[in-house]
């Protein structure tokens, strides 16, 4: 008889084990669900804060091209070219 009741009693811990490893290994699969979930939300907005950098930098090099362009283009180009030129030639005189 003491030989069931040990049977019986080291059964019943082992099966309380069971379950306390099943609970657990449930609680880890939830855990690494909410984190698999966090990633990708991460992810995500990683790839969108890198396509609207793409973008800006896309629109301050054609800002910075057509600054460039209107410059050449103005007056104020071909006055401050002009007395680099002339001045170019003082320093020659000198």
């Amino acid at each position: 008889m003491d030989a069931n009741k040990t049977l019986t009693s080291a059964a019943t811990e082992l099966t309380r084990e069971r379950d306390c490893l099943v609970d657990n290994l449930t609680k880890l699969k939830v855990d690494a669900l909410a984190k698999d979930e966090e990633q990708r939300k991460t992810v995500e907005s990683y790839r969108k804060a890198l396509d609207q950098l793409k973008a800006l930098s896309e629109q301050m090099e054609s800002t910075r091209s057509r600054a460039v362009e209107e410059y050449k283009s103005s007056d104020a180009c071909d006055d401050d070219n002009t007395k680099y030129f002339l001045v170019g030639f003082e320093l020659l005189r000198k």
